[in-house]
């Protein structure tokens, strides 16, 4: 057989790494809520505002360890990321000839 040692405070140093080890993925939702409400109020500014319709409509949604969901459920939101013009942006007159 081969050397037997042992390592003062080994067992304190294990049981405190399964501990962590233990409450990963607990803090990794937390911080993952954390990234996804920081994303939100980053791209709040950014969305164009005809109404704030669009705007308070965006929140986060379901969200898990390794991901977290943004967005909304506004119907014409994927026409205002597109670049279209909002209906309210169109009253335009026309020269006549």
């Amino acid at each position: 057989m081969g050397a037997v040692f042992e390592v003062p405070g080994w067992k304190e140093f294990t049981e405190r790494c399964q501990g962590v080890v233990d409450k990963f993925e607990e803090k990794k939702l937390v911080l993952m809520n954390k990234m996804a409400n920081i994303c939100l109020s980053e791209i709040s500014p950014l969305i164009p505002v005809d109404t704030s319709r669009l705007v308070s409509s965006f929140q986060v949604g379901a969200v898990t360890p390794n991901e977290a969901e943004i967005g909304t459920n506004v119907e014409y939101a994927l026409y205002v990321n597109d670049g279209h013009i909002p209906v309210s942006y169109t009253h335009l007159t026309l020269p006549t000839n």
